[in-house]
């Protein structure tokens, strides 16, 4: 079904009828969909090759319509500047009557010499839509042919890999003709390490970024006389790298809930949250700081527990501070100093009973010449009383 502003609609059990249908009966809710409290924003950007060659061939223009809600998007294509020249019309017969992403002119419909600027416009349905220009030209040159990743505003994360990935076309209209191919920076907070400087395919190792910045690579590919080395013609395009910020990984060794024995004397118990880490900065360990804090769990309301530290990856606390057979919960805040406005947070319940710790011993037999791989290995422990030396096999 298609929900449109202003309309009303009514919920009967498990279905959504139409206003214009809906059943009157008692216990029905009406659902009246409205627009957002807040503009949607939607943006369009026209990605493809800027030339075309003698050669021709097909551009390939892409709209990659972004927007956080209310996609799918509907597009409309147009030739801007038509001034009723018959090849113009053509041209612009040829964008009205394409409606996805995706336009493709064939360079042999466009004259040498010749500008084109191509629009195209997107709309969700809530009819929120934006609009880009694209420009390319006809050359008396000889350019390769390619095709482009669907956006040149791409967004990376230090932690991993970048990737970007451009197909290249050596032109057939001439003989003996190769096609060189190179990246480099143009911007940059520092100097990337690009090693494949001359491929297509650009890959850009994990932390080689800096979180929050933007750089600008360029791709260029030329069309080069195999017998000459002499350049005819090249075609280039700029991609825009932004780094975006990562979230930290908070964790507390011993998994999500501990059962904790508090009768007898007391003793402490340790809290391990070392194991978090910045994905950004792995390394920097020591950029972490951390935040500890004790609640006890009463009527499934929390009730704060004073701790005698609370910073540090790791933490004591005596089982004196705890009460038997209740629930605790034990929460660290994790934080990086390279930005105080990222954080995480782990939790760890600890339920405290008044039975005594059994004391547990485990053998294992690791002799060579009876393991088998493919077999599953069993390992039994002991578990014994403080007050009894007998005990069962678990």
């Amino acid at each position: 079904f298609l929900l449109v502003p202003g309309n009303a609609l009514t919920l009967i059990k498990s279905t959504i009828q139409a206003e214009n249908n809906a059943l009157e009966k008692n216990g029905d809710s009406a659902v009246v969909v409205s627009r957002a409290s807040t503009n949607i924003d939607v943006s369009v950007v026209i990605v493809g090759e800027t030339v075309i060659g003698t050669c021709g061939g097909v551009a390939e223009l892409t709209a990659n319509g972004e927007g956080s809600i209310a996609k799918p998007f509907t597009y409309a294509w147009s030739i801007v500047n038509n001034t009723g020249l018959d090849w113009e019309k053509s041209l612009d017969a040829l964008a009205q009557q394409t409606t996805t992403s995706v336009l493709a002119l064939n360079g042999s419909m466009i004259p040498l010499g010749a500008n084109v600027t191509v629009a195209v416009s997107v709309k969700n349905w809530l009819n929120d839509s934006a609009t880009a220009q694209f420009g390319l030209s006809k050359v008396g040159t000889v350019v390769p042919s390619l095709t482009l990743p669907s956006s040149s505003n791409i967004t990376a994360r230090r932690s991993r890999q970048t990737d970007i990935n451009v197909q290249v076309r050596t032109p057939k209209c001439l003989p003996n003709l190769r096609v060189d191919a190179f990246w480099s920076q143009v911007t940059g907070p520092h100097a990337i390490s690009i090693t494949n400087t001359r491929s297509a395919y650009l890959r850009i190792p994990a932390f080689s970024l800096d979180v929050l910045a933007t750089y600008q690579l360029r791709f260029v590919a030329r069309a080069v006389s195999q017998q000459t080395n002499a350049t005819l013609g090249q075609q280039s395009v700029d991609f825009y790298l932004k780094v975006e910020n990562e979230d930290l990984e908070a964790t507390i060794a011993g998994g999500s809930s501990r059962t904790i024995p508090v009768s007898g004397n007391a003793y402490d118990i340790n809290f391990d949250a070392s194991a978090s880490i910045d994905p950004a900065y792995p390394l920097a360990a020591s950029g972490l700081s951390f935040n500890w804090s004790l609640f006890q769990v009463v009527s499934s309301s929390l009730t704060p527990v004073s701790l005698s530290s609370s910073s540090g990856a790791t933490l004591s606390l005596s089982t004196a501070q705890l009460s038997a057979d209740s629930e605790y919960l034990m929460r660290v805040n994790v934080s990086t100093n390279r930005s105080q406005s990222i954080t995480a947070v782990a939790s760890q319940t600890i339920i405290t009973t008044s039975l005594p710790a059994p004391r547990v011993t485990l053998g294992v037999n690791l002799d060579k010449r009876v393991q088998d791989p493919h077999k599953k290995l069993v390992l039994k422990g002991r578990a014994v009383r403080d007050d009894s030396t007998s005990g069962n096999d678990d």
